[in-house]
């Protein structure tokens, strides 16, 4: 399964950042995606290399540095454990290219004899500019 998303066309397609890890939070496959993303971003975002743990370089986040780097660690911690099906969160990330938001969803990996999740990073940037946007209109018309 591991090595399927290193070299799927499918996954190497996908505009998200594909992550496989193992029952202790190893990073054991990523897609193209995943390897390209900008490697001054936060140490959570997508880009850490396969064979790191990715739990403990959330749990590593300075506390100055972002919070939900924490709750992303407890968050799949809570998938692989069987508590929690899915986890999905927003957050904000400041990387060279200016702020971005990533939708993570986290699910669980049960493939016959591997156990896992698959950690998924969706970039909202566009999304939340929109939101803000139009939230800006709204006060200004309300005025």
């Amino acid at each position: 399964m591991a090595e399927a998303l290193n070299s799927s066309p499918f996954s190497n397609a996908l505009p998200a950042h594909v992550a496989v890890i193992d029952e202790q939070g190893m990073i054991i496959s990523v897609n193209e995606a995943w390897r390209r993303f900008d490697s001054a971003a936060p140490p959570h975002a997508p880009g850490p290399e396969v064979g790191r743990n990715y739990v403990d370089i959330c749990d590593s986040t300075p506390k100055a540095g972002l919070s939900d780097a924490h709750q992303i660690a407890a968050g799949v911690r809570s998938v692989l454990a069987g508590a929690v099906e899915i986890l999905s969160m927003d957050y904000a990330c400041d990387a060279a290219m200016g702020r971005r938001w990533f939708r993570l969803t986290v699910t669980p990996l049960r493939d016959g004899t591997t156990r896992g999740a698959i950690v998924m990073h969706r970039d909202i940037t566009d999304d939340k500019r929109i939101e803000e946007n139009l939230r800006a209109s709204e006060c200004d018309s309300g005025r």
